[in-house]
């Protein structure tokens, strides 16, 4: 069993994937997309990567070779993904109109996205005991949908 450092850590995590998952899905992605003029092919392709990514798991345990702690991969990964965000408010203030650099982060979250999701399921086999799984889970999902409905609230009066 893991200590409870490691176990808020996972719950603060969880609340960030979910930040930056929301900004992937519905009106957030939509209005970005016209804002800044995706063809309907770039539209369909960003759109649909969230499910299509799902096939780079199959290339997760490749990630051993080059990181072979899994804490750390699952760190490193989870950062790229969240922190490809970062373009997103840049290129506004900045008043960047292209729209390939507010596609680019949606293609590295979704792509690292897939390699961490496949690494942390495993990791966390082996952190929480399959007899705290239930309450564990069930309270790390109760702060990740609050903090997805903070976002919702958040990106609404920015968009």
């Amino acid at each position: 069993m893991a200590d409870n450092r490691t176990l808020k850590l996972s719950v603060a995590e969880g609340a960030i994937y979910t930040l930056a998952f929301n900004a992937t899905q519905g009106f957030v992605y939509s209005t970005l997309a016209m804002y800044y003029n995706f063809d309907p092919v770039l539209l369909s392709v960003v759109a649909v990567l969230p499910s299509t990514a799902q096939i780079i798991q199959f290339f997760a345990p490749l990630v051993y070779r080059f990181i072979p702690s899994k804490h750390k991969a699952i760190y490193w990964f989870a950062f790229i993904a969240r922190t490809s965000f970062i373009l997103i408010p840049i290129a506004m203030l900045l008043n960047l109109k292209n729209k390939f650099i507010i596609a680019i982060p949606f293609f590295i979250f979704s792509i690292v996205n897939s390699i961490v999701g496949s690494l942390w399921t495993s990791a966390m086999k082996n952190i929480v005991s399959e007899e705290q799984r239930s309450s564990y889970f069930g309270y790390r999902n109760t702060i990740s949908t609050f903090a997805g409905l903070i976002a919702w609230v958040f990106y609404s009066i920015i968009l």
